[in-house]
C-alpha cells in the first residue's frame, strides 16, 4: 500500500506563485491535507484544520489543493473567513492524489522524516487529527 511511500521530491506555487519544496529538513511531522473547494467534507473540516495548524507550530500543514486555480482558491478562502494563506499549495494536475492512489476528497497525508505515515480518507475529527498527530 501507498504506507511507507516518500514525500515525493518536487515543488509546489503557493498562492503568489513562489514555489516550495514538498521535502522538509530533518524528521518534520507533515501534514498534507489534499482538498478542493467544491468537495463539502473539506470545507466542513476546514476551520478546524486552520486552528490545528496554529495550534501545533512544530507541525508543519500544507493545504494542497487538488486542480483549482489561484483566484478560485483565494475567492473561497475570502468567502469563508480562512487565513490559511500561507499553507496553501497548488496541485493544478493533483499529481499528489495520483501519487497516493488517494480514493476521493479530503485525503490527510500524515508524513515524518519525508515518510508516509498515516492515511485518513474522508473529513477528518478534532479527535482523529489529534490521535494521528501523536502517533507520529
Amino acid at each position: 500500500g501507498p504506507l511507507a511511500q516518500p514525500m515525493p521530491a518536487m515543488a509546489l506555487s503557493d498562492l503568489s506563485g513562489q514555489m516550495h519544496e514538498l521535502t522538509s529538513p530533518g524528521r518534520q511531522k507533515v501534514v498534507v491535507n489534499l482538498w478542493a473547494s467544491w468537495c463539502g467534507p473539506c470545507r466542513r473540516e476546514m476551520p478546524m484544520l486552520e486552528q490545528a495548524a496554529r495550534q501545533n507550530p512544530d507541525v508543519r500543514f500544507l493545504f494542497v489543493n487538488q486542480g483549482e486555480s489561484a483566484a478560485q482558491i483565494e475567492r473561497y478562502l475570502q468567502q469563508e473567513g480562512l487565513d490559511l494563506k500561507q499553507w496553501i499549495r497548488l496541485d493544478p494536475d493533483s499529481t499528489l492524489s495520483a501519487q497516493f492512489r488517494t480514493r476521493g476528497l479530503p485525503t490527510t497525508l500524515f508524513f515524518n522524516d519525508n515518510t508516509l505515515q498515516r492515511t485518513h480518507v474522508g473529513e477528518i475529527s478534532r479527535e482523529v487529527l489529534s490521535e494521528k498527530l501523536d502517533g507520529l
